[in-house]
């Protein structure tokens, strides 16, 4: 039977992979194990020391294309909330997007705060280009205004900031170059998978594998938002590249400037850092208010009875829009830096590069033994219902390593689900946990297709010699009714944190 032949000849590669790629998430997973169950260190720090330390200058970049509909909402409840007094936002808006243009415009006529910082050529041209223009007109702000800057914060125009960030960050910017607050997507109903797999993923990747990158040395990547620079470390970055402090050429700046910062001996470190959430009127953040705002979307779960402190936004529901997002996550951190910086990497963050670039072989090599799977169990029941006389040996060689490969890679896809359901049960509770295992192939048949077109997008780009498009992501912000429940905190409430 020709299709048996086909998954006959598959299996062997196919099996391969599966052990490879489980060994190499295996020494994460372990090193991951290793420190939570054994290591000494501790970041403890109090809210109230926080809330007392003196307050640097800090500047939020926000750059913005066909925003719109979600600018002004945006701003105005994260001007609301921020419990944080010396800071400045700078819109970065293009001169032929009049609409978003006259949002910003309006936000600055309200907001003494509010800038707008705008890209002297026609957009889009693309997030890196926006952001380094932000930065010129800041430093024109600041020979206008004569006060410095001592932070740059980079979030996007469908953000929610959590009020204790920035003060957060003004305390770690004295020690660290670069610093990454999580970004966690904000919870939606069960039938939203698509935006359930984000859940997953982002959960995973934040708790274990970031943390376990920066314990063992590698670099840490921004998110893209959520991500802060000391701004003497900036200038510098921005000495050696000629004022190009995001990298045009990539559709991933944030990646690209985290891999730059580790490269410039640059401190960076990813903060976890939780607080109590509310108990009768009160919470870490310090709020006497109504509950049910961060009960709906900050809280971590019932079980762990803490709140991080993250940035929280909405990400794509529908299968077409995820397509498009990650299709430009791949072409930027395995394809775009692949063909810019190849592999002259120190033989530390080679380790990591190769984490960042195998799903170019590693999602639709997943795609393809859960089709196996599929198949082999559709086969085995059509034979046992219909008394036929296929089985397993039709597909598997008789004896060989394939063999032996087939209990390991097992017990390596079940380590992999237990893990995941670890994370998204620390991060969202176990309601979310519970939907780990079927989004989880939702999940793969995504990330296959971002691949394929990631690929398809880039060596047609190559073939034409044409630069790639910015494609764009719809931003969604969470409306009025959804979060007129919540009121700023007061100061002069402090709790005691925790280190989660």
């Amino acid at each position: 039977m020709i299709f048996d032949a086909a998954v006959r000849f598959l299996i062997p590669p196919v099996s391969a992979w599966l052990f490879l790629s489980g060994c190499d998430e295996l020494i994460v997973d372990l090193w991951f194990a290793w420190r939570a169950a054994f290591s000494r260190e501790s970041w403890e720090i109090s809210m109230e020391r926080l809330d007392h330390l003196p307050e640097q200058r800090l500047a939020l970049f926000i750059p913005c294309w066909l925003e719109s509909e979600v600018i002004e909402r945006m701003v105005e409840h994260n001007l609301e909330i921020i419990d944080y007094k010396n800071y400045d936002v700078l819109l970065g808006v293009y001169p032929n997007d009049a609409s978003t243009l006259a949002k910003a415009m309006a936000l600055e006529q309200r907001h003494e705060r509010v800038h707008v910082s705008l890209c002297p050529a026609p957009g889009p041209t693309n997030k890196a280009d926006c952001l380094n223009w932000i930065f010129q007109r800041m430093r024109i702000h600041e020979q206008m205004s004569g006060e410095r800057f001592d932070i740059v914060v980079q979030h996007d125009a469908e953000d929610l900031i959590h009020p204790k960030a920035f003060r957060l960050i003004n305390d770690l910017t004295r020690c660290y170059d670069m610093v990454q607050i999580p970004v966690l997507p904000l919870e939606m109903p069960a039938r939203f998978v698509t935006h359930g797999t984000y859940c997953d993923e982002f959960a995973e990747f934040q708790l274990k594998d970031i943390y376990t990158r920066q314990s063992m040395g590698g670099f840490v990547p921004s998110a893209g938002v959520g991500t802060a620079f000391r701004r003497d470390a900036l200038e510098e970055i921005a000495q050696s590249y000629r004022n190009q402090i995001y990298n045009v050429s990539t559709l991933t700046e944030d990646y690209e400037i985290g891999l730059k910062f580790h490269r410039h001996g640059k401190k960076q470190f990813l903060v976890r850092k939780a607080v109590p959430p509310k108990r009768n009127g009160k919470n870490g953040n310090g709020n006497g208010h109504h509950s049910s705002f961060w009960k709906r979307w900050f809280a971590s779960g019932n079980r762990y009875d803490v709140e991080y402190i993250a940035t929280r936004e909405y990400f794509p529901h529908t299968f077409a829009a995820a397509v498009r997002q990650k299709s430009r996550w791949v072409m930027g951190v395995a394809l775009q830096t692949w063909d810019q910086l190849g592999w002259s990497q120190s033989p530390k963050q080679l380790y990591w590069l190769w984490r960042d670039r195998k799903g170019l072989l590693g999602n639709p090599i997943t795609l393809l033994s859960n089709l196996i799977f599929l198949y082999c169990l559709a086969m085995w029941a059509g034979a046992r219902v219909g008394a036929g006389e296929w089985n397993i040996a039709s597909v598997f060689p008789a004896a060989g390593w394939v063999w032996w490969l087939v209990p390991i890679n097992s017990f390596f896809i079940f380590e992999r689900l237990l893990y995941r359901v670890y994370a998204v049960n620390r991060m969202y509770g176990p309601r979310h946990a519970a939907g780990v295992l079927w989004r989880t192939p939702v999940g793969n048949v995504i990330n296959f297709a971002s691949t394929v077109s990631a690929l398809a997008q880039f060596f047609r780009a190559k073939l034409r010699r044409e630069e790639i498009a910015w494609a764009k992501t719809a931003h969604a912000f969470p409306t009025r009714e959804q979060l007129n429940e919540f009121q700023p905190d007061k100061p002069g409430d402090q709790a005691k944190g925790a280190t989660a």
